[in-house]
């Protein structure tokens, strides 16, 4: 039985550095791998490699093309069976309802919440990716929306980090 693993948590919460901790790969990385990472920030960052600029410069213009590439690479994972991790925000239920949904119940579905760091950690880690702002009227409203995952969302464990 596969495994869905869904990241929640707001920016710099360590969702990212998590999977890298884990030596998580997905198979965009790795043929051999059992696994897919869904990011869209992959591809965003991807783009701004390939023309020489930084995320914010190409934000926008990316957005709507990494979608597209993180749903297709949720189709493949489904499709061969693959552990996926889902490293988005993730912040509320409807939002992860709508996610959960387009995975199959052969997948065991597991959110893994990342707690918000203290506020002088979490702000130094939003401030060391000067590249990657978020303005902080966003980042309010990712605070006000975050909702703490359940079982009846439809997950089924939910586990904090």
């Amino acid at each position: 039985m596969p495994n869905l693993y869904m990241l929640v948590g707001v920016p710099a919460s360590g969702k990212s550095t998590w999977l890298k901790n884990k030596n998580i790969v997905g198979v965009r990385c790795d043929p051999e791998a059992n696994s897919m990472i869904i990011s869209t920030d992959d591809y965003i960052e991807e783009n701004a490699r390939r023309q020489n600029k930084t995320y914010n410069e190409v934000f926008n213009m990316s957005i709507s093309w990494a979608n597209e590439m993180a749903d297709r690479d949720l189709e493949f994972a489904i499709e061969n069976d693959l552990d996926i991790y889902w490293d988005q925000t993730n912040l509320n239920a409807k939002t992860r309802k709508k996610k959960l949904a387009r995975v199959p119940s052969s997948y065991k579905k597991i959110a893994v919440v990342f707690p918000i760091p203290n506020r002088e950690e979490w702000l130094r880690r939003l401030d060391s990716r000067p590249d990657k702002t978020i303005p902080r009227s966003i980042i309010v409203g990712m605070l006000r929306s975050f909702e703490m995952p359940t079982t009846a969302e439809g997950f089924d464990v939910c586990k904090v980090v």
